[in-house]
C-alpha cells in the first residue's frame, strides 16, 4: 500500500492500495505503477488524500529486478519512463535528448547494480559484481573504485563529488564507509549499524548522510547519520517499510 507521512505531526494516512514505487508531481498528482502502467492521480496536500479517479498515462512500464517500476518526474513537471517488459541485464547505459533521440553511449554493456550520477555531470559510478566503479563520461574511461573482496553496494556522492559513500554487509549488521571517487587511498569507516542498512544520500552540505535501516523485525526504517557530532537517530521509524 502508498501511504503519506505528515511532517507536522507524524501522523500516517493509507491513501492508495499498489505494490508500487510512487512520485509526486508538481502539477499535484500522484505517481503510481499497477498491473504494468502508471497511473496519475490528483492529491490533495492538505488531505494528505487522493481525489477523483486514477488516469492512465503509460502502459507497458518497466519495472526493476527488485520490482520498481522505471519512471521518475522532473521538479517542472516532465515524466520520463522505461517501456517495455522490465529491465533486463546486462544492459548499457545512454545519453538521450528529452526528445527520445540517443546522443552518446554512456557506457558500455554490463550488469550494473546501482548508479549514481555525480553532482557535475560528468562521472557515473555504479557497481557491478562487488565492485564500485567510477565512469568519466567525458573521457571514456574507467577505474576502480573498491576492490572485490567484499560486497559494496550503492554508491552516494558527496556534495563536492570528491567522496564516494557506499555499504557493505557483515554477518550481523552493516559498515557505511567512504572513499575517494578517484579511487586514491584506503577505505574510511562512517558508521557502523547494528542491522542491515545502506547509505542512501548526502545533504547539500556534506554534514549528513541518510541511511535506510532494516529494523528488528522486516520493516524498514529512515535514520540520519551526523558526520560532524558522529550521532545516528531514526528520523522515520514505524512498523511499516519507509523508503
Amino acid at each position: 500500500s502508498i501511504e503519506a507521512l505528515s511532517l507536522e505531526d507524524g501522523s500516517r494516512m493509507r491513501i492508495l492500495d499498489a505494490n508500487s514505487s510512487v512520485a509526486y508531481s508538481p502539477t499535484g498528482d500522484l505517481l503510481f505503477w499497477r498491473d504494468g502502467s502508471l497511473y496519475s492521480q490528483s492529491f490533495d496536500m492538505g488531505r494528505l488524500a487522493v481525489d477523483g479517479e486514477p488516469i492512465q498515462v503509460a502502459s507497458d512500464v518497466g519495472y526493476t529486478q527488485n520490482e520498481r517500476a522505471v519512471f521518475a518526474v522532473s521538479n517542472e513537471g516532465t515524466l520520463v519512463y522505461h517501456q517495455g517488459p522490465g529491465v533486463k541485464q546486462p544492459a548499457s547505459l545512454e545519453w538521450y535528448t528529452r526528445e527520445g533521440e540517443m546522443i552518446s553511449e554512456a557506457a558500455p554493456s554490463a550488469i550494473y547494480r546501482e548508479t549514481s550520477l555525480s553532482p557535475d555531470g560528468r562521472r557515473l559510478a555504479y557497481t557491478e559484481g562487488l565492485t564500485v566503479w567510477v565512469r568519466d563520461l567525458e573521457r571514456g574511461t574507467t577505474s576502480r573504485v573498491t576492490d572485490d573482496e567484499e560486497d559494496h553496494i550503492l554508491p552516494a556522492w558527496s556534495p563536492d563529488g570528491d567522496w564516494l559513500a557506499f555499504t557493505t554487509n557483515r554477518t550481523a549488521g552493516s559498515e557505511v564507509r567512504k572513499k575517494l571517487a578517484s579511487g586514491l587511498g584506503e577505505e574510511e569507516l562512517v558508521v557502523t549499524l547494528d542491522h542491515v542498512g545502506y547509505a542512501r544520500s548526502w545533504s547539500s552540505d556534506g554534514r549528513y548522510l541518510a541511511l535506510q535501516v532494516l529494523g528488528p523485525g522486516t520493516e524498514w526504517d529512515c535514520w540520519l547519520y551526523s558526520i560532524d557530532d558522529e550521532e545516528l537517530r531514526p528520523i522515520v521509524k514505524t512498523k511499516f517499510t519507509d523508503i
